[in-house]
């Protein structure tokens, strides 16, 4: 929405999981889409969020925290990766210095129990996409540029439902 012309998300999902992905909420406040994942064994929450970078704002970091109480009750993990552009020396040990909306994170994280599981600079030397997670199976890994970040790819150690092809006769 700003003349930046930068930022922005977009979710992709193999046809193979495609059909057990859910969208449940899209955020007003902010670039920031939430997913149910559908497995064997229960729903997970995904999140993907885009935050521009904006020192001291915390309202869409606040907003985050309330979609998050909002719709996590019924999962049984969370996963949210992003371009948050947070620096926090005390949590997220490739920033610059220690922001304002960086600590506000690290503590709704804290009481979220939520780790940040992304181990290396995506920009540059600094840590600006994160993947956070109560799930302990999730592994983040980082490979190459697009643009002016690396990729980060999350692994779960989940399986999807079984369907099977029912054939049904019709009478008109």
């Amino acid at each position: 929405g700003d003349a930046r012309r930068c930022g922005g998300i977009i979710v992709f999902a193999q046809t193979c999981i495609a059909g057990h992905v859910t969208l449940l909420y899209t955020s007003e406040a902010c670039e920031r889409m939430w997913f149910q994942l559908h497995t064997s064994i229960g729903p997970y929450l995904l999140c993907c969020w885009y935050r521009p970078p904006a020192q001291g704002e915390t309202d869409t970091i606040d907003s985050f925290a309330i979609e998050l109480g909002d719709l996590r009750k019924e999962s049984l993990g969370t996963v949210v990766v992003g371009d948050l552009n947070l620096h926090s020396l005390r949590w997220l040990h490739q920033s610059s210095n220690n922001s304002v909306e960086g600590e506000h994170m690290r503590e709704i994280c804290k009481t979220a129990s939520l780790k940040q599981i992304v181990r290396g600079p995506m920009r540059g030397d600094y840590l600006l996409d994160l993947c956070l997670t109560d799930v302990e199976s999730a592994i983040a890994t980082i490979s190459d540029n697009i643009a002016d970040h690396a990729t980060v790819t999350v692994s779960l150690n989940l399986s999807l439902p079984k369907t099977a092809p029912v054939a049904r006769k019709v009478w008109q």
